[in-house]
Protein backbone atom coordinates (compact mmCIF):
# COMPACT_ATOMS: atom_id res chain seq x y z
CA UNK A 1 0.00 0.00 0.00
CA UNK A 2 2.82 2.39 0.88
CA UNK A 3 4.54 1.60 -2.42
CA UNK A 4 1.35 2.37 -4.38
CA UNK A 5 0.98 5.69 -2.58
CA UNK A 6 4.60 6.53 -3.38
CA UNK A 7 3.92 5.81 -7.03
CA UNK A 8 0.80 8.00 -7.10
CA UNK A 9 2.69 10.83 -5.43
CA UNK A 10 5.58 10.52 -7.84
CA UNK A 11 3.32 10.47 -10.87
CA UNK A 12 1.59 13.56 -9.51
CA UNK A 13 5.02 15.17 -9.24
CA UNK A 14 5.69 14.28 -12.86
CA UNK A 15 2.42 15.92 -13.84
CA UNK A 16 3.87 19.07 -12.29
CA UNK A 17 7.35 18.56 -13.69
CA UNK A 18 6.30 17.82 -17.25
CA UNK A 19 3.05 19.77 -17.22
CA UNK A 20 0.19 19.44 -19.73
CA UNK A 21 0.24 21.85 -22.64
CA UNK A 22 -3.36 22.38 -23.64
CA UNK A 23 -2.81 24.48 -26.72
CA UNK A 24 -0.73 23.95 -29.84
CA UNK A 25 2.42 26.00 -29.96
CA UNK A 26 2.95 28.09 -33.08
CA UNK A 27 6.66 28.41 -32.22
CA UNK A 28 8.09 25.43 -30.40
CA UNK A 29 11.89 25.38 -30.66
CA UNK A 30 14.11 22.75 -29.08
CA UNK A 31 15.48 23.88 -25.71
CA UNK A 32 17.55 20.80 -24.85
CA UNK A 33 18.50 17.42 -26.23
CA UNK A 34 18.69 14.36 -23.91
CA UNK A 35 20.23 11.17 -25.29
CA UNK A 36 19.48 12.30 -28.81
CA UNK A 37 15.84 13.24 -28.12
CA UNK A 38 14.66 16.81 -28.56
CA UNK A 39 12.91 18.55 -25.68
CA UNK A 40 10.60 21.27 -26.94
CA UNK A 41 9.90 24.63 -25.40
CA UNK A 42 6.29 23.57 -24.77
CA UNK A 43 7.45 20.61 -22.66
CA UNK A 44 9.54 22.78 -20.39
CA UNK A 45 7.86 26.19 -20.28
CA UNK A 46 4.78 25.05 -18.40
CA UNK A 47 6.69 23.76 -15.38
CA UNK A 48 8.66 26.92 -14.96
CA UNK A 49 5.64 29.21 -15.24
CA UNK A 50 3.43 27.02 -13.05
CA UNK A 51 5.98 26.65 -10.28
CA UNK A 52 6.87 30.33 -10.28
CA UNK A 53 3.34 31.68 -10.30
CA UNK A 54 1.80 33.80 -7.59
CA UNK A 55 0.54 30.76 -5.67
CA UNK A 56 3.80 28.81 -5.83
CA UNK A 57 5.27 27.97 -2.42
CA UNK A 58 8.72 26.77 -3.47
CA UNK A 59 9.82 29.13 -6.20
CA UNK A 60 13.05 28.32 -7.97
CA UNK A 61 15.17 29.98 -10.56
CA UNK A 62 15.12 29.12 -14.23
CA UNK A 63 18.53 27.48 -13.93
CA UNK A 64 17.27 25.27 -11.08
CA UNK A 65 14.34 24.09 -13.18
CA UNK A 66 16.60 23.38 -16.11
CA UNK A 67 18.63 21.10 -13.84
CA UNK A 68 15.56 19.41 -12.37
CA UNK A 69 14.01 18.75 -15.76
CA UNK A 70 17.27 17.53 -17.28
CA UNK A 71 17.76 14.97 -14.48
CA UNK A 72 14.15 13.86 -14.80
CA UNK A 73 14.59 13.21 -18.53
CA UNK A 74 17.85 11.35 -17.88
CA UNK A 75 16.07 8.96 -15.48
CA UNK A 76 13.35 8.29 -18.03
CA UNK A 77 16.03 7.62 -20.64
CA UNK A 78 17.65 5.11 -18.29
CA UNK A 79 14.32 3.38 -17.66
CA UNK A 80 13.85 2.99 -21.40
CA UNK A 81 17.39 1.71 -21.77
CA UNK A 82 16.63 -0.95 -19.15
CA UNK A 83 13.56 -1.98 -21.14
CA UNK A 84 11.08 -1.14 -18.38
CA UNK A 85 8.77 0.41 -20.96
CA UNK A 86 8.45 -2.96 -22.74
CA UNK A 87 7.50 -5.10 -19.74
CA UNK A 88 4.02 -6.58 -19.49
CA UNK A 89 3.48 -4.97 -16.08
CA UNK A 90 4.34 -1.50 -17.40
CA UNK A 91 2.18 -1.84 -20.51
CA UNK A 92 -0.76 -3.12 -18.46
CA UNK A 93 -0.52 -0.29 -15.95
CA UNK A 94 -0.20 2.36 -18.65
CA UNK A 95 -3.16 0.86 -20.51
CA UNK A 96 -5.24 1.00 -17.31
CA UNK A 97 -4.38 4.68 -16.93
CA UNK A 98 -5.26 5.29 -20.57
CA UNK A 99 -8.62 3.57 -20.23
CA UNK A 100 -9.51 5.84 -17.32
CA UNK A 101 -8.28 8.98 -19.02
CA UNK A 102 -10.08 8.13 -22.28
CA UNK A 103 -13.56 7.70 -20.79
CA UNK A 104 -14.68 11.35 -20.91
CA UNK A 105 -13.30 11.70 -24.46
CA UNK A 106 -15.36 8.69 -25.63
CA UNK A 107 -18.70 9.81 -24.25
CA UNK A 108 -21.08 10.32 -27.15
CA UNK A 109 -23.68 13.05 -27.46
CA UNK A 110 -27.07 11.69 -26.39
CA UNK A 111 -30.55 12.14 -27.78
CA UNK A 112 -31.90 14.58 -25.21
CA UNK A 113 -35.35 14.58 -26.81
CA UNK A 114 -35.64 10.82 -26.33
CA UNK A 115 -34.86 11.12 -22.63
CA UNK A 116 -37.13 14.14 -22.21
CA UNK A 117 -40.03 12.31 -23.87
CA UNK A 118 -39.53 9.34 -21.55
CA UNK A 119 -39.52 11.72 -18.61
CA UNK A 120 -42.79 13.31 -19.72
CA UNK A 121 -44.38 9.87 -19.96
CA UNK A 122 -43.18 9.06 -16.44
CA UNK A 123 -45.37 11.84 -15.03
CA UNK A 124 -48.46 9.67 -15.43
CA UNK A 125 -49.40 6.21 -14.11
CA UNK A 126 -51.97 3.86 -15.62
CA UNK A 127 -54.14 1.11 -14.15
CA UNK A 128 -53.64 -1.83 -16.47
CA UNK A 129 -54.89 -5.27 -17.43
CA UNK A 130 -53.03 -7.41 -19.98
CA UNK A 131 -53.86 -10.16 -22.44
CA UNK A 132 -51.09 -12.10 -24.18
CA UNK A 133 -51.44 -13.97 -27.45
CA UNK A 134 -48.27 -16.07 -27.45
CA UNK A 135 -46.27 -17.18 -30.42
CA UNK A 136 -46.26 -20.92 -31.12
CA UNK A 137 -44.71 -22.60 -28.10
CA UNK A 138 -47.08 -21.60 -25.32
CA UNK A 139 -45.80 -18.11 -24.61
CA UNK A 140 -42.20 -19.13 -23.94
CA UNK A 141 -39.50 -16.64 -24.90
CA UNK A 142 -37.64 -18.15 -27.87
CA UNK A 143 -36.04 -17.10 -31.17
CA UNK A 144 -38.81 -15.84 -33.45
CA UNK A 145 -38.77 -15.37 -37.23
CA UNK A 146 -41.08 -12.89 -39.00
CA UNK A 147 -43.20 -15.75 -40.38
CA UNK A 148 -43.80 -17.02 -36.83
CA UNK A 149 -45.60 -13.82 -35.87
CA UNK A 150 -48.43 -13.84 -38.39
CA UNK A 151 -50.81 -16.29 -36.72
CA UNK A 152 -50.42 -14.66 -33.32
CA UNK A 153 -50.93 -11.21 -34.82
CA UNK A 154 -54.13 -12.23 -36.61
CA UNK A 155 -55.48 -13.79 -33.42
CA UNK A 156 -54.52 -10.71 -31.40
CA UNK A 157 -56.26 -8.49 -33.93
CA UNK A 158 -59.40 -10.63 -33.70
CA UNK A 159 -59.44 -10.37 -29.89
CA UNK A 160 -58.81 -6.59 -30.10
CA UNK A 161 -61.83 -6.18 -32.38
CA UNK A 162 -64.04 -8.15 -29.99
CA UNK A 163 -62.89 -6.01 -27.07
CA UNK A 164 -63.64 -2.83 -29.00
CA UNK A 165 -67.07 -4.17 -29.92
CA UNK A 166 -67.93 -4.39 -26.25
CA UNK A 167 -66.78 -7.86 -25.15
CA UNK A 168 -65.81 -8.05 -21.46
CA UNK A 169 -62.00 -7.86 -21.22
CA UNK A 170 -61.75 -10.26 -18.25
CA UNK A 171 -63.81 -12.82 -20.16
CA UNK A 172 -61.50 -12.42 -23.17
CA UNK A 173 -58.47 -12.91 -20.89
CA UNK A 174 -59.87 -16.18 -19.52
CA UNK A 175 -60.61 -17.40 -23.03
CA UNK A 176 -57.59 -16.26 -25.02
CA UNK A 177 -54.65 -15.15 -22.82
CA UNK A 178 -51.48 -17.25 -22.62
CA UNK A 179 -50.22 -15.31 -19.57
CA UNK A 180 -51.21 -17.85 -16.92
CA UNK A 181 -50.14 -15.76 -13.94
CA UNK A 182 -52.37 -12.78 -14.72
CA UNK A 183 -55.07 -15.10 -16.04
CA UNK A 184 -55.43 -16.85 -12.67
CA UNK A 185 -55.57 -13.66 -10.59
CA UNK A 186 -58.73 -12.55 -8.76
CA UNK A 187 -59.35 -10.13 -11.62
CA UNK A 188 -58.18 -12.02 -14.73
CA UNK A 189 -55.52 -9.99 -16.55
CA UNK A 190 -55.31 -7.22 -13.94
CA UNK A 191 -51.73 -6.22 -13.03
CA UNK A 192 -52.27 -2.89 -11.22
CA UNK A 193 -50.85 0.62 -11.53
CA UNK A 194 -47.72 1.26 -13.57
CA UNK A 195 -45.67 4.19 -14.76
CA UNK A 196 -44.28 3.82 -18.29
CA UNK A 197 -40.77 4.02 -16.85
CA UNK A 198 -41.42 0.74 -15.00
CA UNK A 199 -42.17 -1.21 -18.19
CA UNK A 200 -40.03 -2.47 -21.06
CA UNK A 201 -39.70 0.11 -23.88
CA UNK A 202 -42.04 -1.65 -26.31
CA UNK A 203 -44.92 -1.35 -23.81
CA UNK A 204 -43.99 2.15 -22.67
CA UNK A 205 -45.43 4.11 -25.61
CA UNK A 206 -48.69 2.13 -25.93
CA UNK A 207 -49.26 2.48 -22.19
CA UNK A 208 -48.75 6.22 -22.41
CA UNK A 209 -50.67 6.76 -25.65
CA UNK A 210 -53.75 4.65 -24.91
CA UNK A 211 -56.47 6.71 -23.19
CA UNK A 212 -58.29 5.57 -20.06
CA UNK A 213 -61.14 3.15 -20.89
CA UNK A 214 -59.49 2.08 -24.16
CA UNK A 215 -57.56 -1.00 -25.32
CA UNK A 216 -54.25 -0.81 -27.19
CA UNK A 217 -53.81 -2.42 -30.57
CA UNK A 218 -51.65 -5.62 -30.54
CA UNK A 219 -48.08 -4.97 -29.36
CA UNK A 220 -45.40 -7.43 -30.46
CA UNK A 221 -42.92 -8.64 -27.82
CA UNK A 222 -40.44 -11.49 -27.67
CA UNK A 223 -43.21 -13.71 -26.24
CA UNK A 224 -46.12 -12.73 -28.42
CA UNK A 225 -48.65 -9.92 -28.88
CA UNK A 226 -49.95 -7.97 -25.87
CA UNK A 227 -53.22 -6.13 -25.53
CA UNK A 228 -53.34 -3.52 -22.79
CA UNK A 229 -56.60 -2.32 -21.27
CA UNK A 230 -56.21 1.04 -19.53
CA UNK A 231 -58.75 1.29 -16.72
CA UNK A 232 -57.71 4.65 -15.35
CA UNK A 233 -54.88 7.19 -15.27
CA UNK A 234 -53.45 9.52 -12.65
CA UNK A 235 -50.61 11.98 -12.33
CA UNK A 236 -47.40 10.90 -10.62
CA UNK A 237 -45.77 13.15 -8.03
CA UNK A 238 -43.17 15.01 -10.05
CA UNK A 239 -39.77 11.60 -9.43
CA UNK A 240 -37.31 15.74 -10.94
CA UNK A 241 -35.80 15.39 -14.44
CA UNK A 242 -32.26 15.47 -13.09
CA UNK A 243 -33.11 12.83 -10.49
CA UNK A 244 -34.87 10.48 -12.91
CA UNK A 245 -32.60 10.96 -15.90
CA UNK A 246 -29.91 8.38 -14.88
CA UNK A 247 -32.62 5.74 -14.41
CA UNK A 248 -34.18 6.53 -17.78
CA UNK A 249 -30.83 6.42 -19.59
CA UNK A 250 -29.82 3.21 -17.86
CA UNK A 251 -33.11 1.58 -18.85
CA UNK A 252 -32.64 2.56 -22.50
CA UNK A 253 -29.10 1.25 -22.57
CA UNK A 254 -30.12 -2.07 -20.99
CA UNK A 255 -33.23 -2.77 -23.02
CA UNK A 256 -32.27 -2.35 -26.66
CA UNK A 257 -32.46 1.44 -27.06
CA UNK A 258 -28.74 2.12 -26.68
CA UNK A 259 -28.24 3.15 -30.31
CA UNK A 260 -31.30 5.41 -30.25
CA UNK A 261 -30.06 7.14 -27.13
CA UNK A 262 -26.55 7.68 -28.47
CA UNK A 263 -27.55 8.30 -32.12
CA UNK A 264 -26.39 11.96 -32.28
CA UNK A 265 -22.89 10.98 -31.15
CA UNK A 266 -22.84 7.91 -33.39
CA UNK A 267 -23.83 10.02 -36.40
CA UNK A 268 -21.06 12.47 -35.57
CA UNK A 269 -18.51 9.64 -35.38
CA UNK A 270 -19.77 8.23 -38.69
CA UNK A 271 -18.95 11.53 -40.35
CA UNK A 272 -15.64 11.99 -38.57
CA UNK A 273 -14.44 8.47 -39.38
CA UNK A 274 -15.85 8.22 -42.93
CA UNK A 275 -18.24 5.37 -42.19
CA UNK A 276 -19.56 3.66 -45.34
CA UNK A 277 -22.04 0.77 -45.30
CA UNK A 278 -22.03 -1.99 -47.91
CA UNK A 279 -25.81 -2.15 -48.36
CA UNK A 280 -25.69 -5.42 -50.34
CA UNK A 281 -23.71 -7.18 -47.62
CA UNK A 282 -26.11 -6.03 -44.91
CA UNK A 283 -29.09 -7.03 -47.07
CA UNK A 284 -27.71 -10.58 -47.27
CA UNK A 285 -27.52 -10.71 -43.47
CA UNK A 286 -31.04 -9.29 -43.12
CA UNK A 287 -32.68 -11.57 -45.69
CA UNK A 288 -31.09 -14.62 -44.09
CA UNK A 289 -32.45 -13.41 -40.73
CA UNK A 290 -35.93 -13.80 -42.24
CA UNK A 291 -35.31 -17.55 -42.49
CA UNK A 292 -33.08 -18.26 -39.49
CA UNK A 293 -32.36 -16.41 -36.27
CA UNK A 294 -28.91 -14.78 -35.85
CA UNK A 295 -28.95 -16.36 -32.41
CA UNK A 296 -28.80 -19.82 -34.04
CA UNK A 297 -25.56 -21.63 -34.82
CA UNK A 298 -26.76 -22.30 -38.38
CA UNK A 299 -26.93 -18.55 -39.06
CA UNK A 300 -23.44 -18.12 -37.66
CA UNK A 301 -22.11 -21.01 -39.74
CA UNK A 302 -23.55 -19.42 -42.90
CA UNK A 303 -21.40 -16.30 -42.57
CA UNK A 304 -18.54 -17.20 -40.23
CA UNK A 305 -15.91 -17.34 -42.99
CA UNK A 306 -17.34 -14.55 -45.17
CA UNK A 307 -14.64 -11.94 -45.69
CA UNK A 308 -16.81 -9.58 -47.74
CA UNK A 309 -16.63 -5.99 -46.48
CA UNK A 310 -19.67 -5.10 -44.40
CA UNK A 311 -18.66 -1.49 -43.82
CA UNK A 312 -15.54 0.67 -43.73
CA UNK A 313 -14.31 3.08 -41.05
CA UNK A 314 -11.47 5.44 -41.95
CA UNK A 315 -11.23 3.46 -45.18
CA UNK A 316 -10.44 0.30 -43.20
CA UNK A 317 -12.73 -2.64 -44.09
CA UNK A 318 -14.72 -4.55 -41.48
CA UNK A 319 -15.83 -7.95 -42.74
CA UNK A 320 -19.06 -9.88 -42.34
CA UNK A 321 -17.01 -12.52 -40.52
CA UNK A 322 -15.92 -9.87 -38.02
CA UNK A 323 -19.56 -9.06 -37.27
CA UNK A 324 -20.42 -12.75 -36.91
CA UNK A 325 -17.58 -13.15 -34.43
CA UNK A 326 -19.07 -10.25 -32.44
CA UNK A 327 -22.48 -12.00 -32.51
CA UNK A 328 -20.96 -15.17 -31.08
CA UNK A 329 -19.11 -13.38 -28.29
CA UNK A 330 -21.83 -10.88 -27.35
CA UNK A 331 -25.17 -12.71 -27.08
CA UNK A 332 -28.13 -10.54 -26.19
CA UNK A 333 -29.72 -10.97 -22.76
CA UNK A 334 -33.16 -11.20 -24.35
CA UNK A 335 -34.11 -12.87 -27.66
CA UNK A 336 -36.55 -11.02 -29.89
CA UNK A 337 -37.67 -11.10 -33.50
CA UNK A 338 -34.80 -12.27 -35.70
CA UNK A 339 -34.62 -9.19 -37.92
CA UNK A 340 -34.84 -6.83 -34.93
CA UNK A 341 -32.19 -8.85 -33.12
CA UNK A 342 -29.92 -8.49 -36.14
CA UNK A 343 -30.54 -4.75 -36.31
CA UNK A 344 -29.85 -4.27 -32.59
CA UNK A 345 -26.60 -6.25 -32.67
CA UNK A 346 -25.44 -4.62 -35.89
CA UNK A 347 -25.98 -1.14 -34.42
CA UNK A 348 -24.09 -2.16 -31.29
CA UNK A 349 -21.24 -3.53 -33.40
CA UNK A 350 -20.99 -0.35 -35.48
CA UNK A 351 -20.92 1.69 -32.27
CA UNK A 352 -18.10 -0.42 -30.82
CA UNK A 353 -16.05 -0.13 -34.01
CA UNK A 354 -16.57 3.63 -34.20
CA UNK A 355 -15.62 3.95 -30.55
CA UNK A 356 -12.50 1.90 -31.21
CA UNK A 357 -11.56 4.17 -34.13
CA UNK A 358 -12.13 7.27 -32.00
CA UNK A 359 -10.09 5.77 -29.17
CA UNK A 360 -7.18 5.07 -31.50
CA UNK A 361 -7.04 8.72 -32.56
CA UNK A 362 -7.31 10.44 -29.18
CA UNK A 363 -3.62 11.35 -29.05
CA UNK A 364 -3.82 12.92 -32.52
CA UNK A 365 -7.05 14.81 -31.88
CA UNK A 366 -6.49 16.10 -28.36
CA UNK A 367 -3.07 17.58 -27.44
CA UNK A 368 -3.99 17.62 -23.74
CA UNK A 369 -4.76 13.89 -23.83
CA UNK A 370 -1.48 13.16 -25.58
CA UNK A 371 0.40 15.17 -22.97
CA UNK A 372 -1.38 13.45 -20.09
CA UNK A 373 -0.52 10.04 -21.52
CA UNK A 374 3.12 11.05 -21.95
CA UNK A 375 3.16 12.26 -18.36
CA UNK A 376 1.78 8.99 -17.02
CA UNK A 377 4.18 7.08 -19.25
CA UNK A 378 7.17 8.99 -17.89
CA UNK A 379 5.86 8.96 -14.32
CA UNK A 380 5.53 5.18 -14.20
CA UNK A 381 8.99 4.77 -15.70
CA UNK A 382 10.47 7.25 -13.23
CA UNK A 383 8.95 5.39 -10.31
CA UNK A 384 10.09 1.95 -11.45
CA UNK A 385 13.65 2.94 -12.32
CA UNK A 386 14.03 4.98 -9.12
CA UNK A 387 12.76 2.01 -7.15
CA UNK A 388 15.40 -0.20 -8.76
CA UNK A 389 18.30 2.19 -8.54
CA UNK A 390 17.63 3.99 -5.26
CA UNK A 391 14.75 3.05 -2.97
CA UNK A 392 14.85 -0.75 -3.02
CA UNK A 393 18.63 -0.75 -3.23
CA UNK A 394 18.93 1.48 -0.18
CA UNK A 395 16.52 -0.65 1.85
CA UNK A 396 18.06 -4.00 0.93
CA UNK A 397 21.77 -3.19 0.69
CA UNK A 398 22.80 -4.10 4.24
CA UNK A 399 26.52 -3.91 3.46
CA UNK A 400 26.13 -0.50 1.86
CA UNK A 401 24.07 0.77 4.81
CA UNK A 402 26.69 -0.39 7.30
CA UNK A 403 29.51 1.19 5.33
CA UNK A 404 27.59 4.44 4.92
CA UNK A 405 26.79 4.55 8.65
CA UNK A 406 30.36 3.86 9.70
CA UNK A 407 31.63 6.57 7.37
CA UNK A 408 29.10 9.13 8.57
CA UNK A 409 28.54 7.98 12.14
CA UNK A 410 29.26 11.38 13.65
CA UNK A 411 26.33 12.78 11.67
CA UNK A 412 23.96 10.85 13.92
CA UNK A 413 25.31 12.10 17.25
CA UNK A 414 22.70 12.67 20.02
CA UNK A 415 22.13 15.57 22.33
CA UNK A 416 21.12 13.24 25.17
CA UNK A 417 22.06 9.69 26.18
CA UNK A 418 20.06 6.68 24.98
CA UNK A 419 19.65 3.32 26.65
CA UNK A 420 19.52 0.38 24.27
CA UNK A 421 18.29 -3.04 25.23
CA UNK A 422 15.46 -5.22 26.51
CA UNK A 423 12.86 -4.60 29.21
CA UNK A 424 11.77 -7.96 30.63
CA UNK A 425 8.60 -7.99 32.76
CA UNK A 426 8.14 -10.89 35.20
CA UNK A 427 5.02 -12.44 36.70
CA UNK A 428 6.99 -14.09 39.52
CA UNK A 429 9.17 -11.74 41.61
CA UNK A 430 10.82 -14.68 43.34
CA UNK A 431 12.15 -15.93 40.00
CA UNK A 432 14.04 -12.71 39.27
CA UNK A 433 17.23 -13.59 41.16
CA UNK A 434 17.40 -17.06 39.61
CA UNK A 435 16.87 -15.70 36.11
CA UNK A 436 19.60 -13.10 36.53
CA UNK A 437 21.97 -15.82 37.66
CA UNK A 438 21.08 -18.03 34.67
CA UNK A 439 21.84 -15.37 32.08
CA UNK A 440 24.74 -13.67 33.86
CA UNK A 441 27.31 -14.72 31.25
CA UNK A 442 25.05 -14.28 28.22
CA UNK A 443 24.83 -11.36 25.85
CA UNK A 444 21.34 -9.76 25.77
CA UNK A 445 20.63 -11.04 22.27
CA UNK A 446 21.41 -14.58 23.51
CA UNK A 447 19.63 -14.29 26.82
CA UNK A 448 16.25 -13.14 25.53
CA UNK A 449 15.59 -16.10 23.17
CA UNK A 450 16.78 -18.44 25.93
CA UNK A 451 14.34 -16.98 28.46
CA UNK A 452 11.41 -16.90 26.06
CA UNK A 453 11.98 -20.52 25.14
CA UNK A 454 12.32 -21.67 28.76
CA UNK A 455 9.68 -19.63 30.58
CA UNK A 456 6.98 -19.11 27.98
CA UNK A 457 4.95 -22.07 26.75
CA UNK A 458 1.64 -22.56 24.98
CA UNK A 459 -0.04 -22.91 28.37
CA UNK A 460 1.91 -20.41 30.44
CA UNK A 461 3.56 -17.02 29.87
CA UNK A 462 5.90 -15.96 32.65
CA UNK A 463 7.73 -13.09 30.93
CA UNK A 464 7.02 -10.28 28.46
CA UNK A 465 9.81 -8.63 26.49
CA UNK A 466 10.08 -5.16 24.91
CA UNK A 467 13.09 -4.11 22.85
CA UNK A 468 13.95 -0.49 22.25
CA UNK A 469 16.19 2.55 22.21
CA UNK A 470 15.00 4.85 25.00
CA UNK A 471 15.71 8.36 26.22
CA UNK A 472 14.61 9.65 29.61
CA UNK A 473 10.84 9.81 29.88
CA UNK A 474 10.04 7.16 27.27
CA UNK A 475 9.88 4.06 29.46
CA UNK A 476 9.14 4.04 33.24
CA UNK A 477 11.28 0.96 33.94
CA UNK A 478 14.30 2.36 32.10
CA UNK A 479 13.74 5.69 33.85
CA UNK A 480 13.78 4.00 37.28
CA UNK A 481 16.78 1.72 36.74
CA UNK A 482 18.94 3.79 34.37
CA UNK A 483 18.05 7.48 34.48
CA UNK A 484 17.29 7.69 38.22
CA UNK A 485 13.63 8.45 37.83
CA UNK A 486 10.73 7.66 40.10
CA UNK A 487 9.89 4.09 40.99
CA UNK A 488 7.94 2.50 38.15
CA UNK A 489 4.43 1.25 38.83
CA UNK A 490 3.96 -2.41 37.91
CA UNK A 491 0.57 -3.58 36.71
CA UNK A 492 -0.92 -7.05 37.19
CA UNK A 493 0.01 -9.68 36.32
CA UNK A 494 3.64 -8.46 36.08
CA UNK A 495 5.25 -7.75 39.46
CA UNK A 496 8.94 -7.21 38.68
CA UNK A 497 11.33 -6.44 35.81
CA UNK A 498 14.87 -6.94 34.54
CA UNK A 499 16.83 -4.71 32.13
CA UNK A 500 19.36 -6.17 29.68
CA UNK A 501 21.26 -3.59 27.67
CA UNK A 502 23.71 -0.71 27.65
CA UNK A 503 23.93 3.06 27.77
CA UNK A 504 24.91 4.87 24.58
CA UNK A 505 25.99 8.31 25.82
CA UNK A 506 26.01 10.36 22.64
CA UNK A 507 26.26 8.11 19.57
CA UNK A 508 24.44 5.09 18.06
CA UNK A 509 26.64 2.01 17.93
CA UNK A 510 25.22 0.48 14.72
CA UNK A 511 23.08 1.61 11.81
CA UNK A 512 19.99 -0.24 13.06
CA UNK A 513 19.88 2.19 16.01
CA UNK A 514 18.97 4.96 13.56
CA UNK A 515 17.90 2.79 10.62
CA UNK A 516 15.23 5.11 9.21
CA UNK A 517 17.56 8.09 9.12
CA UNK A 518 20.41 6.09 7.63
CA UNK A 519 18.21 4.61 4.89
CA UNK A 520 16.93 8.08 3.98
CA UNK A 521 20.43 9.53 3.84
CA UNK A 522 21.74 6.50 1.94
CA UNK A 523 18.94 6.95 -0.60
CA UNK A 524 19.97 10.58 -1.07
CA UNK A 525 23.57 9.45 -1.54
CA UNK A 526 22.59 6.79 -4.10
CA UNK A 527 20.39 9.32 -5.88
CA UNK A 528 23.27 11.77 -6.21
CA UNK A 529 25.68 9.09 -7.43
CA UNK A 530 23.09 7.75 -9.86
CA UNK A 531 22.35 11.16 -11.35
CA UNK A 532 26.06 11.78 -11.67
CA UNK A 533 26.52 8.51 -13.57
CA UNK A 534 23.53 9.28 -15.83
CA UNK A 535 25.03 12.62 -16.76
CA UNK A 536 28.22 10.80 -17.70
CA UNK A 537 26.37 8.02 -19.55
CA UNK A 538 24.00 10.01 -21.75
CA UNK A 539 24.82 13.01 -23.95
CA UNK A 540 23.08 16.21 -22.88
CA UNK A 541 22.81 19.49 -24.78
CA UNK A 542 21.10 22.48 -23.18
CA UNK A 543 20.44 25.53 -25.32
CA UNK A 544 20.41 28.21 -22.63
CA UNK A 545 20.36 31.04 -25.14
CA UNK A 546 17.11 29.67 -26.60
CA UNK A 547 15.65 29.16 -23.12
CA UNK A 548 16.61 32.67 -22.03
CA UNK A 549 14.99 34.10 -25.16
CA UNK A 550 11.85 31.96 -25.26
CA UNK A 551 10.91 31.28 -21.63
CA UNK A 552 9.22 34.27 -20.03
Amino acid sequence: MKCNNMKKNLISLVLILSGGILFAQTSDPTVMKINGKNVKKSEFEYIYNKNNGEDAIDKRSLDEYILLYKNFRLKVAEAEAQGIDTTAAFLMELNDYRTQLAQPYLETKKNENLVQEAYERSKESSEVSVLLIAFAGGGQVKPILPADTLAAYQKGLEVWKKANQGADFETLVKEYSDDERSKQSERPGYIGWFSPVDLIPLLELPLSNTPAGKISSPIRSSAGYYLLKIHDKKANPETSYDDLRPKLENKMERTGSFSQLHQPGIDQWKTTHQYTLNANAYRALYETANRMHPFDSLYVATFVNNQETLFTIDQQPVSIAGFIDYLKNNPQAYVNLSTEYLSDKFNDFVYEKLKEAENNQLEDKYPEFKNLMQEYHDGILLFEVSNREVWDKASNDTVGLIQYFETHQSKYAWNEPHWKGYVILLKDAKAKQGIQKEIKKMQPDQAVPYLLNKYNTADSTLIQVEKGLFVKGQNPYVDEAVFGGEKAILFSPYVSFILLGKMLPNMPEEYTDVKGLVITDYQDYLEQEWVKSLNEKYPVEIYKDVIAKEIK
